[in-house]
């Protein structure tokens, strides 16, 4: 009986050594600790320029690359969680435009992309000018060719 007890134990010993008990060999992946979290996208940024704060949630270091030059960034390195301030200047191009941010952190081991996009600024040309429907092109329906014609509710001067 005495010699079935301990029989019983050492098998018991046996197997859970052979199941992962003995050396750590590192075959097994490591999973990181570090945590990166920011929002997929900032919305849409006025034409006109703006500066908008993203959001960083991370318990590591992490920096950001940008790859367009109308995007400012500051800080672009940091650690921790902390807001970081995104600009742009006023968009001429007469079209909507994008970026993407990259931000790594884990010493790269962790990577997050950012959509900022910005919308034509107010006096840039616009896309298509011969679209009536565009509120920047004055047209007379009755003859696309020529200007509107003013009315009263123009606050024209008196003649």
């Amino acid at each position: 009986m005495k010699y079935l007890k301990y029989m019983t134990i050492i098998l018991a010993l046996a197997a859970i050594w052979a199941c992962g008990g003995g050396d750590d060999s590192g075959d097994e992946p490591v999973i990181s600790k570090d945590r990166l979290d920011v929002p997929p996208n900032l919305g849409e940024l006025l034409g006109d320029g703006q500066t908008v704060e993203l959001p960083i949630q991370a318990n590591c270091a992490w920096t950001i690359t940008k790859d367009a030059e109308w995007l400012s960034v500051t800080p672009s390195t940091g650690s921790g969680s902390q807001r970081v301030s995104v600009s742009a200047g006023k968009n001429n191009t007469g079209k909507q435009r994008m970026a993407v941010l990259t931000v790594k952190g884990g010493g790269s081991a962790l990577t997050r992309m950012v959509t900022v996009t910005q919308a034509k600024g107010s006096d840039a040309e616009p896309t298509n000018p011969t679209d009536p429907t565009d509120p920047t092109e004055p047209t007379n329906p009755e003859n696309p060719d020529t200007e509107k014609e003013p009315t009263a509710d123009d606050n024209l001067p008196p003649s």
